[in-house]
């Protein structure tokens, strides 16, 4: 029985359909699971933690290579299902609850790093803060494989110069390396989104990509020199979330020879943490 008929037996038998609020697409391609998982390179010693475990389709896949499987779903009906399918299995836990509100670092006791792995077909709605949640456990987990709408994904991996590089990229790019391993067509959900899908892996970094004294600092002047993209730097950062003496950020370009009538878009992660380091200095 494909995975779509598997879905449509189940609306059929218990009258529910995939909830929209909760963003609910199941992945109905069966030749994808195993591609994801692959993508994860699971062995048999390791963790891996499933976000939005829906109908059981990918955990199936999981189950069977995992040491453990902890298997996350906010929806009670489909909790019930899932402990249907997979209670007996030994290595097996359901955890009802959001993944946003749950405290994660508990999962990962007695756990290498490089032998945790996160999988999702995450809801596109809180995909974002999802993400960004995960990536503050850097020091707890290995690799991260997860199912975004394909527009997020681009600004995720994109590069300095792109018209997809912004806040996003450069955060992700202090945490971990990313790149996009498969696009997905909205025929292979159930129900059919409106929007492409593509499958990314987070290879997360046990120290971040750069050093920076003042990550609060870093985060701001980034925020600021994208929220007003089109501004150059120098006027974004005036314009922006953060107060700082423009005179001594000018002293900060000069020393750096940074020009700052270049916009954000332009600047490389390492260029964003000399700036930040600079002005930590020259304030302390």
């Amino acid at each position: 029985m494909s995975l779509k008929q598997k879905v449509h037996d189940f609306v059929h038998h218990t009258g529910r359909y995939p909830n929209k609020k909760l963003g609910q697409n199941f992945l109905i391609d069966a030749n994808i699971l195993p591609k994801i998982v692959s993508e994860a390179d699971i062995e048999p010693v390791d963790l891996v933690i499933e976000i939005g475990a829906g109908l059981g389709f990918l955990t199936s896949e999981i189950v069977g290579v995992a040491r453990k499987t902890v298997a996350i779903e906010i929806d009670s009906f489909l909790c019930h299902t899932l402990y249907q399918q997979f209670s007996s299995i030994p290595d097996f836990t359901l955890i009802e609850d959001d993944v946003l509100q749950l405290n994660l670092s508990r999962l990962f006791l007695g756990y290498d790093r490089k032998n945790v792995k996160i999988i999702g077909n995450l809801p596109y709605y809180a995909s974002t803060p999802i993400i960004w949640k995960l990536l503050k456990y850097n020091q707890h987990i290995g690799c991260c494989v997860l199912m975004f709408q394909t527009e997020v994904a681009r600004r995720i991996v994109a590069s300095p110069g792109n018209k997809d590089y912004g806040a996003l990229s450069i955060g992700i790019d202090y945490y971990a390396k990313a790149e996009i391993v498969l696009h997905l067509s909205p025929n292979q959900f159930y129900p059919v989104p409106k929007v492409s899908s593509s499958l990314v892996k987070l290879t997360l970094r046990p120290q971040p990509k750069v050093l920076v004294k003042d990550e609060v600092l870093f985060f701001q002047l980034i925020r600021s020199a994208f929220q007003f993209r089109r501004k150059m730097l120098r006027n974004a950062i005036e314009h922006g979330c953060i107060n700082l003496d423009m005179e001594k950020m000018n002293q900060v370009f000069a020393t750096l020879k940074i020009d700052s009538n270049r916009r954000g878009e332009t600047l490389y992660i390492s260029e964003f943490a000399e700036i930040a380091n600079t002005v930590t200095e020259t304030t302390n």
